[in-house]
């Protein structure tokens, strides 16, 4: 999956999904919803610089020798990110049509440290409540894929 054309910063992690797959398990829904916390809590906190909507989660096999899948690979680290910035600048908020200047850059990691904060507060409140927004986003997306195919949205 090539990223040329894409816009904004965005993400790139690992899905517990395929780990589970490859070793004869189910996937779990919280473990899928999981790994999409941090990157959804940016999108959040960096809504002009950060997309949620082009970060990617599924590890596709001939990309499983670079560093974040082998880290999530050989030591289950779960939150095993890779940033990217496009060349091709933002498309959203403020920044829409613009290139990426180095205090855009300077700007998304302190975002991204913020971002941590929130992460690791030991008031579990906003990964709570990340979690159940990130929960409705995918069902959203899985009762629109089946009304496309005309089947009944799950109960």
């Amino acid at each position: 999956e090539g990223h040329a054309p894409k816009k904004n910063i965005f993400m790139k992690g690992c899905e517990d999904r395929a780990r589970q797959s490859s070793e004869g398990g189910g996937a779990s829904p919280l473990a899928h919803v999981q790994t999409r916390i941090l990157p959804f809590m940016l999108s959040k906190n960096a809504p002009h610089l950060f997309s949620y909507r082009y970060s990617r989660f599924k590890v596709q096999k001939y990309k499983e020798g670079c560093g974040r899948i082998a880290i999530w690979k050989e030591f289950n680290v779960m939150n095993s990110f890779t940033m990217e910035a496009s060349f091709c600048g933002s498309n959203q908020g403020k920044l829409a049509s613009c290139y990426f200047r180095p205090c855009d850059l300077e700007e998304m990691g302190h975002q991204l440290c913020d971002t941590f904060l929130d992460y690791f507060d030991p008031d579990p409140y906003k990964r709570e409540r990340t979690l159940n927004e990130i929960y409705n986003l995918l069902r959203q997306q899985v009762i629109q894929t089946l009304a496309k195919q005309g089947k009944p949205p799950p109960p």
